[in-house]
């Protein structure tokens, strides 16, 4: 990640398309803002759904694959299974899972890697973090589908509401993303290229170390 300007940071006289839009307080682009922590995205959705496998929330639907486990008796699925009638009154484990926790997981560690593959590799700065916004709403509302019911869990018509919520992410930011493609053209220079260039035509000479 490339460090933060600190307050008052200068701006050029004459600010690109890609840098019109800045956090208010520090001038930093916005977009370059969405980019530099689209990765830690990823890593946060990984951390919490560990400590969802250790608290046994947030679990998957029964099954009997090789790679499902049971939960012991201090778990939340194990108290769900047992006022469902899905394991004995003297059980001492649930009835056997997805993990659907650590799959999440997995897929938080996917959407990191997303970001960090095309963030050196942009063509235009909110680039990783569309990207990241799609593969993450796409694997999100994928892996709903394998939850495991509760009695508390809110349905809209057929569907649970957190499947519609990744169905409407997964179109917005495809949507978005599409969009964002055609503005800068589908056959275009890499970012960098593209600001050498500029620097070209002006006449100027690229500065040491300059971030992309």
């Amino acid at each position: 990640m490339p460090p933060s300007h600190p307050p008052g940071a200068s701006t050029s006289r004459r600010p690109s398309r890609t840098s019109r839009h800045r956090a208010p307080r520090y001038g930093i682009p916005l977009l370059k803002v969405g980019d530099a922590i689209a990765p830690t995205v990823g890593v946060g959705i990984a951390i919490a759904r560990i400590g969802c496998f250790l608290e046994g929330c947030c679990y998957g639907t029964v099954c009997h694959l090789p790679w499902c486990l049971a939960f012991p008796r201090d778990a939340f699925i194990f108290q769900v299974h047992s006022t469902a009638g899905l394991i004995p009154a003297d059980a001492t484990s649930s009835a056997p899972a997805h993990p659907l926790q650590l799959y999440f997981a997995i897929a938080g560690l996917l959407v990191t890697s997303a970001a960090l593959l095309v963030h050196p590799r942009k063509a235009y700065d909110g680039q990783p973090a569309l990207v990241t916004l799609l593969v993450c709403a796409v694997l999100a509302t994928a892996l709903e589908a394998l939850r495991g019911g509760h009695p508390g869990r809110v349905y809209w018509g057929r569907l649970p509401h957190l499947a519609w919520i990744g169905i409407a992410l997964t179109a917005a930011s495809g949507a978005l993303l599409v969009a964002a493609e055609r503005a800068h053209g589908w056959g275009r220079l890499p970012l960098d290229a593209v600001r050498q260039q500029e620097r070209d035509d002006d006449g100027q000479h690229p500065v040491k170390g300059e971030a992309i």
